[in-house]
């Protein structure tokens, strides 16, 4: 529940929060992705996608009008029973721990890979864990406004990729609906991490200052989601081929190779170091919820305690064992899997359950 009452989030930082998971490293592998999954109808997928995400971010919002004072867990908790709530809170808290981590692992990935080859990835995780804890421990408040400042920041950084249109072959989107209509819905599944992070409508609803604009807020969120996809995989689309749009791993970040200014050679170099940020919107959120589902599941110590032992934990995991990108890929496939199960399909069938159980109430 609410814990401060100056931990109000404006609906923009509510927002950005929701947009920011679901934005951050997603992007990078998506135009592939889609590629792979729909062709070069890969865009309409992305349609498809915003249109089921706003409909159960609007469930999300249903749900938590049942109980504006508390999370998910305390709903949960109330109408069905404290094992109910503690077992919700494991689950979310380990899907949020894992969406985290991944977020950890695919930032240092990408680090080492374009700019810091030689740092061992357990140093670099470490460096990335330092800054992290000093906004997560502060709790929504300052999430929120970080998440804002880092919008404000970056929100000019998609114009850069106007540069690669000037050789752009826009007939590569012809014709539309090349092999029907089934590769658009089956793309679904092989994108369904880029679209998953509402969840943190369950948990910060409490902390939202106007709770009347949470409609507005979700339906923003995913439209924000929505309109820079769209922009970054049409960009990816015209630019490279259908068939040479699969071999990379990351198109988005190649096609900065492409850009050259005279006074900067490798502009890649910097904007990866600047991309540091927007990736920072999946770890710094998702560290929060985690260990607010921890704490709220074994309620001892309080959350920074909880903070300081999962964090050892990341950087004590990192120094034995650290994930390559194929096996990054995979954990955000199951991710992508994980959280159509809790944040597309539990919400509705919790709404569904507590109206089934308020209307057998009404008739004793």
């Amino acid at each position: 529940m609410k814990s401060k009452k100056t931990a109000e989030l404006t609906m923009l930082q509510f927002a950005i929060i929701i947009s920011g998971l679901q934005i951050s490293i997603a992007y990078l592998p998506l135009p592939r992705l889609l590629a792979e999954g729909a062709g070069t109808d890969g865009w309409m997928t992305i349609l498809v996608m915003w249109f089921l995400s706003v409909i159960a971010s609007l469930i999300a919002v249903r749900l938590m009008r049942r109980m504006p004072g508390g999370t998910v867990l305390d709903l949960i908790s109330l109408r069905i029973g404290k094992w109910a709530g503690k077992a919700a809170a494991l689950v979310f808290g380990i899907y949020f721990a894992t969406m985290a981590y991944d977020g950890f692992v695919r930032t240092t990935n990408i680090t080492r890979s374009w700019l810091l080859p030689e740092t061992k990835a357990y140093v670099m995780l470490i460096l990335l864990l330092i800054p992290a804890y000093a906004i997560v421990k502060e709790g929504p408040l300052l999430v929120g406004r970080y998440a804002e400042l880092v919008f404000w920041i970056t929100f000019w950084t998609p114009l850069i990729y106007l540069y690669p249109l000037k050789e752009a072959h826009w007939l590569n989107l012809l014709p539309f609906f090349k092999e029907g209509v089934l590769p658009v819905l089956t793309g679904i599944e092989r994108v369904l991490f880029s679209f998953v992070g509402f969840a943190a409508t369950l948990f910060l609803y409490p902390n939202l200052k106007h709770k009347q604009y949470a409609v507005r807020g979700v339906v923003l969120a995913n439209s924000l989601t929505a309109v820079l996809y769209l922009w970054i995989t049409t960009v990816c689309f015209v630019y490279f081929s259908p068939d040479e749009i699969t071999e990379f791993n990351q198109p988005v970040l190649q096609m900065l190779k492409t850009i050259e200014f005279r006074v900067m050679e490798r502009i890649e170099v910097p904007f990866i170091a600047f991309y540091l940020f927007i990736y920072s919107l999946i770890w710094v959120p998702a560290s929060y919820f985690a260990v607010y589902c921890s704490n709220w599941l074994l309620g001892a110590g309080g959350e920074r305690k909880h903070l300081r032992i999962f964090y050892a934990l990341l950087a004590g995991v990192s120094f034995f064992y650290f994930p390559t990108f194929s096996q990054n890929d995979w954990l955000e496939s199951v991710l992508g899997r994980t959280g159509a199960v809790l944040e597309y399909i539990v919400p509705a069938l919790l709404l569904l359950f507590f109206w089934a159980q308020d209307k057998l109430k009404r008739r004793v």
